[in-house]
């Protein structure tokens, strides 16, 4: 039985419909973790394909000191308990786990000054088994308890799909205005409304739709559109200028840097 676990509440979060944004299905989850297990923070990172860069994707109670330093080499490249987590990516590894890991500056002159007496890092690797992101999970508790384990563990293909789907976008390296016309498009809008919105001529806003469809390596608009709707693509300056309900986007209310699809993808 998962510590503190309603069934009920999380078999509804965990089968939402496959059109709810994953971005959206993601923070429900990680909330969810934290009002019912022993985790007092979660962050979910994406690692960089090209030069193993750690970049915070969502954080739920982390200081902002201790974000900056997990996300540092000195952590993720420095940290012995850390290469032992990162060299077995199958096994959910406490504290408890790793010798002497509480002797460590990471336990001692990081984590405990916050608060946090124990945590786990839960890796998320793609289908080819290539790393592409990494969850955090700390608590107040001296003792990790197994339940909390079996959550995170239950998770992590939903967070490895949102973290391949960021990479993805990582990847494509969109411009600002890529960006734009994308949202426009995920919102339902033809190429030449786009060219209204955004003033530009029709011919400019094909030769954009094309260099979006190639960056993501899509097919076709919609592919493209369900891929940012999935994503959570956040909804262009002219899409949040519309009446409310106009187009699919961040749930109203939603702190932009809890979702930080924009900033990674640049």
């Amino acid at each position: 039985m998962l510590y503190g676990m309603d069934h009920t509440l999380w078999s509804v979060v965990l089968s939402q419909s496959a059109t709810t944004p994953v971005a959206d299905r993601c923070r429900s989850v990680v909330d969810l973790v934290i009002r019912t297990t022993q985790a007092t923070s979660v962050t979910v990172c994406a690692v960089s394909p090209h030069d193993s860069t750690h970049h915070a994707l969502l954080n739920v109670g982390y200081p902002d000191d201790v974000l900056e330093y997990i996300l540092a080499p000195r952590f993720t490249e420095g940290c012995p308990g850390f290469r032992s987590v990162r060299n077995n990516p199958d096994v959910i590894y406490s504290w408890d786990d790793l010798p002497n890991f509480r002797d460590t500056y990471t336990a001692v002159g990081v984590f405990q000054p916050s608060g946090f007496n124990n945590g786990v890092s839960v890796m998320l690797r793609d289908n080819t088994g290539r790393t592409i992101g990494v969850v955090h999970a700390s608590v107040h508790d001296s003792d990790f308890q197994p339940d909390t384990k079996e959550t995170l563990a239950s998770i992590r293909p939903l967070l490895t799909e949102w973290t391949a789907l960021i990479s993805r976008f990582a990847d494509a390296h969109l411009s600002p205005r890529e960006h734009e016309v994308l949202s426009l498009m995920r919102d339902g809008l033809s190429n030449a409304e786009i060219a209204k919105a955004l003033t530009l001529a029709p011919r400019t806003v094909s030769t954009h739709v094309e260099r979006v469809l190639h960056k993501l390596r899509t097919t076709n608009r919609t592919e493209a559109a369900v891929l940012a709707e999935r994503a959570g693509l956040p909804r262009s300056a002219h899409v949040r200028r519309q009446p409310a309900g106009y187009a699919l986007g961040l749930p109203a209310g939603q702190p932009r840097d809890h979702l930080a699809l924009t900033s990674a993808s640049r």
